[in-house]
């Protein structure tokens, strides 16, 4: 097997996961798809798909879009909807963003417009409830900062997000009013990634995380996706892209003076400067600035949240996992 031999531990703990997200998935009809291995995992652990509509986000120079494509033709999936919004849809769910989370971040803001835009089709469509892939990175060590640290390092860190994590997919949900079911961060994907030894997670040498959701793939057929590095959304969807696109075609526009003004901070790039632009045209009141300094974002001024600045995106690192 191209994933090497599994360990007994390692499938004990793998079977349990994949019969507690198929019992978690089995009532929903809806699922997101973006083509990565959380998503595919998710909806592949569905019984009857026959009966479950796919959602995909495709902007141009989406890197998702053939792997989603070919994952729900594999499994036979009833309907898979491919999303091409237009320019103003998309500019809409991006000002929705910087609105509920009073954001110029480009990396959240194009992740969550995504999302956005999956879900409000979804519940256009009569969707009660959505699948999703939410918590995969987090309690399965997907993101690949975390590859070079110790078992310790990792451990920490996995307690960490079974505490408290950002769930995107699950927070754009909450907002819209579409329940949004997420097998990979419940209670039960939370034991198996506490009980998990990390090399039941990690293969550091090739540095590929997710081994228990890789090697359930591979078995079910879906090999290039199970073997396949992992894409953040905001690229596979083509979001980031896309989103620096527009800002080239509306940079002109942009006011950069009045910007700085009302954010009291300069940009660091062009996308941040369109994005706060925006939050002016539309009325939204920035952050104010930490009055603790000692909390302050030494990029933006705003307050640190365990060395992340929720405004402008910047993480200041240091000596351990945050």
């Amino acid at each position: 097997m191209v994933l090497g031999v599994e360990k007994p531990e390692c499938m004990r703990l793998r079977r349990y996961l994949n019969e507690s997200a198929s019992k978690l998935v089995k009532d929903c009809d809806c699922s997101l798809l973006s083509g990565g291995i959380d998503t595919t995992y998710v909806i592949s652990s569905h019984a009857n798909l026959s009966n479950v509509t796919a959602y995909t986000v495709a902007l141009p120079g989406s890197l998702d879009l053939e792997y989603a494509v070919k994952s729900a033709a594999k499994l036979g999936v009833y309907k898979h909807i491919v999303l091409k919004p237009s320019i103003e849809d998309y500019i809409e769910a991006v000002k929705w963003v910087i609105g509920k989370l009073v954001t110029i971040n480009p990396v959240e803001v194009s992740a969550d417009a995504s999302h956005y835009l999956a879900l409000t089709r979804a519940l256009e469509d009569g969707c009660n409830c959505i699948l999703s892939g939410d918590g995969g990175d987090e309690l399965f060590l997907g993101y690949s900062f975390l590859f070079p640290k110790t078992d310790y390092e990792l451990k920490k860190w996995i307690k960490r997000m079974v505490i408290k994590a950002w769930m995107p997919t699950i927070w754009v949900g909450d907002q819209i009013g579409l329940n949004v079911i997420a097998p990979l961060y419940s209670n039960a994907a939370k034991r198996v990634a506490l009980e998990a030894p990390i090399h039941c997670l990690l293969d550091r040498g090739r540095r590929m995380g997710k081994l228990l959701l890789r090697r359930t793939l591979y078995e079910r057929g879906l090999v290039d996706i199970a073997l396949r590095e992992k894409t953040p959304v905001t690229l596979g969807s083509g979001s980031q892209k896309y989103l620096e696109e527009i800002t080239m075609k509306s940079i002109k526009h942009v006011k950069g003076k009045l910007v700085e003004k009302k954010l009291e901070y300069k940009p660091s790039d062009p996308v941040q400067l369109y994005l706060g632009w925006l939050m002016i045209e539309n009325n939204i009141e920035p952050p104010k600035k930490c009055e603790d300094s000692s909390k302050a974002c030494p990029v933006c001024g705003r307050c640190l949240e365990n060395g992340y600045c929720k405004f402008c995106g910047a993480y200041i690192p240091n000596n351990e996992i945050q």
